[in-house]
């Protein structure tokens, strides 16, 4: 419980700065931790703790975007489309889980070329 709270917590601190004139220390500042970060959100999926999942994903899933990590966001849609799904956030994190769904759903979409499919 202790290191969810510390990722929660780190990535609430960093979120901002992701679209700030910052973002380049606030890049730096995620990579440094984006390990324990990261294994704390896979945590958070498994076992269905949403608020931290959407906490996490929000900043992560922006960090790799800004990366250019997509595959990162679509390894784990599904599963992330199945934890949050007929879940209504509690109104203070509104914002957050919907710019993690929303991040998420870019990374997909970035990649998916539905063009080069037989019709």
């Amino acid at each position: 419980m202790a290191r969810r709270a510390w990722a929660t917590a780190y990535a609430g601190r960093h979120r901002a700065g992701l679209s700030h004139r910052d973002q380049f220390a606030t890049i730096d500042a995620i990579a440094v931790e984006e390990v324990n970060l990261a294994d704390e959100l896979r945590d958070a999926l498994g076992d269905g703790d949403r608020r931290a999942l959407v906490e996490l994903l929000a900043v992560l899933g922006l960090f790799w975007t800004i990366r250019g990590e997509h595959t990162r966001l679509i390894a784990m849609t599904g599963a992330v489309a199945d934890a949050v799904r007929d879940w209504q956030p509690p109104l203070e994190l509104e914002d957050t889980a919907r710019a993690a769904l929303v991040t998420t759903m870019i990374g997909v979409m970035v990649t998916d070329d539905r063009r080069s499919e037989p019709i």
